[in-house]
């Protein structure tokens, strides 16, 4: 075997030798971040299922402070705290003012105060709504946006439900209800959110999705459903099964 030959043979094993190793070290390395990256998805799949029990556990029986937000706009509309569906008190006029300023520093925390979650909720996030049932009488989506907006809702509501009478009975009934017109428009909030939440058990997931619902504080369970495919939201919410 000629110099050349020899050479060749050692170029050879030399090149396969660092081949070798340098695969080995990479196989080793992919092997440690394929843990890592094992080790975090178990974790935060642990993380996401612990914050959705917590959700479904404390939701229901928890203060919740809820917002009407006017449609593009940074101004309140209405709101009210609720715990479980029986304990719902309206916000007065007041403090709608105070966290609207609140909410133009975007101030979250002192909005949320000690509540269990804050709500801000878009006008358009109800949209999808057909018809608003109120006090045994039902009501287009057209007609409770323009409640909402009217500075006369309790007038307008009467309005709406006895149409006979005149607007001198209709201001007096008004003047003798119990809410004021701020009160009336947070049951008529209340009431669309009741009936989407009844007709979606994953609207405020889907919408805060959509972007058209903010929660604080945004936990991770409301983090990890906004890159879920709105398929997937009802399976991970409701334990679906295919």
């Amino acid at each position: 075997m000629n110099l050349t030959m020899i050479l060749i043979v050692v170029f050879v094993l030399v090149v396969t030798i660092l081949f070798y190793t340098f695969i080995r070290s990479v196989w080793k390395t992919f092997k440690f971040f394929l843990a890592l990256v094992l080790i975090g998805m178990i974790l935060l799949a642990i993380s996401v299922f612990s914050d959705i029990n917590d959700f479904k556990k404390n939701f229901p029986a928890s203060s919740n402070l809820y917002l009407l937000q006017q449609s593009g706009k940074q101004s309140l509309i209405t709101g009210y705290t609720q715990i479980m569906a029986e304990e719902f008190s309206p916000l007065s006029q007041e403090q709608i003012s105070a966290y609207e300023e609140m909410l133009s520093d975007k101030d979250y925390q002192s909005i949320r105060g000690d509540h269990y979650k804050l709500f801000i909720i878009d006008q358009q996030a109800f949209d999808d709504i057909e018809s608003i049932a109120l006090d045994q009488t039902e009501f287009s989506k057209k007609q409770a946006d323009q409640l909402l907006a009217s500075e006369n809702a309790r007038i307008g509501y009467l309005e709406m439900k006895q149409p006979e009478t005149d607007i001198l009975s209709r201001k007096k009934i008004a003047d003798d209800m119990a809410a004021s017109d701020t009160e009336f428009k947070a049951y008529l909030f209340g009431q669309m959110l009741s009936s989407s939440l009844k007709k979606d058990p994953a609207f405020i997931f889907k919408k805060n999705k959509e972007g058209s619902l903010r929660v604080y504080p945004e936990t991770m369970s409301f983090r990890f459903m906004k890159i879920l495919p709105v398929s997937l939201i009802d399976k991970v919410t409701t334990g679906e099964q295919e």
